[in-house]
Parts: C-alpha cells; sequence; structure tokens
C-alpha cells in the first residue's frame, strides 16, 4: 500500500495533544452518526395504495415460474377494469367553532388514519383491481399441454376466467 507510509509520516508530526483530540473527535462524531437512524421516514400524509402496481410483482412471479416448468420463455400481460380500492381504518374528530359577533355555531369534521405500531395506515377493506383480460406469450416449441397449463395458470393464480385469457404463440421471440 503506497498511501500508508505518507500517512504513518504525517501522523507522527502531529503533536501528542492534537491527537487526542482528533481521535476524541471522531469518537464523538461516531456516537452522533450512531444515534440518529438514517432510514427513518418523514412523516408525511399516507398516500393511497396503487393496487395496479402491486399486481404486476404477482405476475412477473408468474412469468419466471412458468418459464421454469415450460422450459420456454414466457411472458405475461395483464389488463384491468379499475385500480382496485384500499378503504382505510379513520378517526373521524368534530370540532365546534361559536363566532361571538352573532352567536353562530360551525361544526368542522375532521378524519384521521389510524395508524399501526409502526406508523402504516391500518387498512379495513382491501379490494384488488378487476382483470379485464390476460394475454400469455410463450416462445418455443409449441405443444398443446403448455397451453392448457398457461390457460389453467393464469385462472388459478390471477382469478381470471377463462374467455378473459388468450395464449399466444411465437416461435421467434426476437420478431
Amino acid at each position: 500500500m503506497k498511501w500508508f507510509p505518507p500517512l504513518k509520516q504525517r501522523w507522527q508530526k502531529i503533536p501528542k495533544s492534537q491527537k487526542i483530540k482528533l481521535i476524541l473527535m471522531l469518537f464523538i462524531l461516531g456516537i452522533i452518526f450512531l444515534l440518529f437512524p438514517s432510514s427513518e421516514k418523514k412523516a408525511s400524509k399516507p398516500q393511497p395504495a396503487n393496487m395496479i402496481n402491486q399486481q404486476n410483482l404477482p405476475t412477473q412471479e408468474l412469468e419466471t415460474l412458468l418459464t421454469e416448468i415450460t422450459g420456454n420463455k414466457v411472458k405475461v400481460l395483464v389488463s384491468y377494469a379499475d385500480s382496485g380500492t384500499v378503504e382505510v381504518v379513520s378517526e373521524e374528530t368534530i370540532t365546534s367553532e361559536t363566532n361571538n359577533a352573532n352567536g353562530d355555531t360551525q361544526e368542522k369534521k375532521d378524519r384521521k388514519p389510524v395508524l399501526d405500531g409502526n406508523k402504516q395506515v391500518q387498512i379495513k377493506n382491501k379490494q384488488n383491481p378487476r382483470i379485464k383480460g390476460v394475454c400469455i406469450f410463450y416462445f418455443g416449441a409449441y405443444q398443446k399441454e403448455t397451453e392448457e397449463l398457461l390457460y389453467r395458470a393464469a385462472k388459478g393464480s390471477l382469478g381470471a376466467d377463462y374467455h378473459t385469457v388468450e395464449v399466444i404463440f411465437e416461435t421467434y421471440p426476437n420478431r
């Protein structure tokens, strides 16, 4: 290591009192960095979950699994009729304000989502998006059994009806 001898020479030239101060400062900085977590998320308004993005993960897993099972390259495309719904647990607070000038009372309703111990929004009801259609492309050797397996996989894993699934065979994946 070429950098070590010059560093050692510089270290020897520093007076002992400055070395102690430097080591003490580095030690204190290390403790400060340990006290503040680096991955703490900022508190913000909870955003509704995008259900379609969450649905893409199972299709990617399905592609990988079907590719391994069939021995053919498989690509799964899903179209959705809607984006699904998420209903969160919320608490409602009612505050009333009285106007001193005319004595009118105004009530304000405020709804805030309830958070669990991990500061995540508690979900009351979650409805996945409705599937409009599934298109499965597979590349390689055509076999009737493979096609039937792909239909059954789409129905079983995605909950799609047979009439909404289309399996397309292609001999050349790079066309």
